[in-house]
């Protein structure tokens, strides 16, 4: 009788493990839990999680292993780099003529894909200098946290003959815990550039060996030099 109880407590506990394992999808071994998304909050002309990780797919199949892995060894790598994490890739693909694609990875192999919408593009004259007026949405979904930050409505004004400037820092939301400005600059100087600089906070993802808590997700937009660039920490 006791060993049948205890062949009974060894199979429900292997059924228990087993249940908190991730499920894999066979076709592209994309993580199921990874593909989920709360589609009210994603706003209108942005894709879902599901649709930027198809898009990375597509465009960045060089990094296919990496954009489908597990997150546990990088939530875990992330804590030994700590603060000398450093940006190791940063590629940009054009889906359309004004939409793109990044795919930004740390040395601590944290990792998060860009979609961003240039919707309005305007070129004028500013005196004897001419002058370009960009208006960009953003959707970042972070592969180390599964979740999602927008900025809708991003404008900027770049100044040929003069330094640029922030017109608008957009509407922002997250799909998780609220997002917020921390700090902002409008103007570009000759010290610095113009700059945003966003952060949301994540719930560590359920299945998480680090257990419960958050993690701050950071989004800065830099304009200056008549460019702008944009890096996800």
């Amino acid at each position: 009788m006791k060993t049948k109880l205890r062949r009974i407590s060894f199979v429900m506990i292997m059924v228990l493990l087993f249940a908190t394992i991730p499920l894999y999808n066979g076709e592209r071994n994309t993580l199921y839990f990874a593909a989920e998304n709360q589609e009210d909050n994603i706003p209108e002309g942005m894709k879902s999680d599901a649709e930027m990780i198809a898009l990375a797919l597509e465009y960045f199949p060089e990094y296919s292993e990496k954009i489908n892995a597990p997150l546990e060894s990088n939530i875990l790598n992330s804590r030994t780099v700590a603060n000398e994490d450093v940006l190791v890739i940063n590629e940009t693909k054009n889906i359309s003529d004004v939409e793109q694609i990044v795919y930004q990875e740390y040395a601590s192999g944290k990792s998060s894909i860009l979609y961003i919408v240039e919707e309005e593009e305007v070129l004028t004259q500013n005196g004897s200098g001419r002058q370009m007026y960009k208006c960009i949405n953003i959707a970042v979904y972070s592969r180390f946290l599964l979740g999602s930050i927008y900025i809708m409505g991003f404008a900027f004004t770049i100044y040929y003959d003069q330094y640029d400037r922030i017109n608008d820092f957009g509407d922002f939301t997250a799909s998780n815990l609220p997002l917020t400005i921390e700090r902002q600059k409008v103007n570009e100087d000759a010290y610095s550039p113009a700059s945003a600089f966003y952060t949301a906070t994540f719930e560590y993802p359920e299945f998480s060996i680090i257990g419960s808590g958050v993690q701050r997700c950071a989004l800065e937009i830099i304009v200056g030099d008549n460019d702008y660039s944009i890096e996800v920490y």
